[in-house]
């Protein structure tokens, strides 16, 4: 576990407040026996070594977080450190600090100031337990509270990273005749309308969780004349695609999706059932170590498949690695765990 030391006053009034703004209860610190909320008080502004995640959320109360407090001035990139030694046991939705004795809250939606009078000696991050963050309930309230922003507005931090992404994906997708295109969990819908646009006469369908991106995702397919658009509500862990009834797609796409799942393995025992091999899967990521272990996957499916992971998982493999390189240049940082793409597609038809 990263360097940690226990530390009196765990329920003073500043801890208190801001445990208050998340369920309340009586604090503990890591090494207490009983369940709860924690705290865990580092010494160090970065992880000093690999996080015991199962042990730091054995701890927890159902429905408490834990607070990280990293000492000194952390910088962003030490904060985006701990984000990711969390990840993927824990999902850091908020942190606290503190200006002139008040407390500032930071969380997706922006900074709150003026939270009350407090003083907090470096940083506090508020982690909760991924399967509680990820739940479908929880997931399809957070979208719907934040479509406009996953939109994309031009300006802002994050939209050269997307309209990058989004483009990537659909680019090395490649252009041909498919005529059936589904974009699995599509949130806005652009990188699915990106693809119909490099394949006219496509008719694209798309599911998210959220009923307000889905209805975003019709408008912007309209907006490019995506002739036919066909949006549904649902989650990866069981898609609304294919229908009973209805064909199967040539082309699948899935942009930043399996980070928000509560269960990653029946998100891809979904996917799977799309029909596609593992060399026909092709993955952008932003991250070296997601490209990394992505290939480490499509390896290991060949081998299992067919014995040798050379016929035609060796393509896949060197295309993923140079999407990575292109990706983390391209944005360094907006790198987070998960942000990741795939598309699968079967041989383009010609009738």
């Amino acid at each position: 576990m990263a360097s940690a030391r226990s530390m009196s006053k765990t329920n003073d009034a500043t801890l208190e407040q801001i445990l208050g703004a998340h369920g309340g209860g009586q604090l503990l610190e890591i090494n207490d026996t009983g369940q709860g909320p924690r705290i865990m008080r580092a010494t160090s502004t970065r992880p000093e070594s690999p996080l015991d995640l199962s042990s730091l959320s054995a701890g927890l109360a159902p429905g408490t977080p834990l607070l990280v407090q990293v000492p000194s001035q952390p910088s962003s990139q030490d904060l985006t450190a701990w984000r990711n030694a969390l990840w993927p046991e824990f999902h850091v939705g908020a942190l606290w600090t503190s200006v002139a004795g008040q407390l500032t809250q930071t969380t997706l939606q922006g900074m709150q100031a003026n939270k009350g009078p407090g003083q907090v000696a470096g940083v506090i991050l508020i982690a909760a337990p991924r399967h509680e963050v990820l739940a479908p309930k929880a997931t399809m309230e957070k979208f719907d509270a934040n479509a406009a922003g996953w939109n994309g507005f031009p300006g802002t931090p994050s939209y050269r990273h997307f309209r990058w992404m989004r483009r990537t994906v659909a680019d090395l997708a490649g252009k041909g005749s498919f005529k059936r295109i589904l974009d699995f969990g599509s949130g806005a819908g652009w990188v699915g309308i990106e693809a119909a646009l490099k394949n006219p006469g496509a008719s694209l369908a798309a599911f998210d969780p959220s009923p307000e991106m889905v209805r975003i995702a019709n408008e912007n397919a309209q907006a490019q004349n995506i002739s036919e658009f066909t949006g549904r509500v649902g989650f990866g862990e069981a898609p609304p695609f294919p229908g009973a009834g209805e064909a199967q797609f040539d082309l699948v796409l899935s942009s930043g999706v399996i980070s928000f799942s509560s269960d990653p393995e029946a998100w891809l025992g979904a996917a799977r059932t799309l029909g596609r091999e593992p060399a026909e899967c092709f993955f952008v990521d932003d991250r070296q170590s997601n490209v990394d272990g992505a290939v480490a996957v499509v390896v290991t499916s060949l081998e299992r498949a067919r014995g040798s992971a050379r016929p035609r998982g060796a393509p896949v493999v060197a295309w993923a690695r140079t999407a990575g390189r292109v990706g983390r240049s391209a944005s360094p940082a907006s790198a987070s765990p998960g942000s990741s793409a795939w598309a699968s597609r079967r041989p383009p038809r010609t009738g």
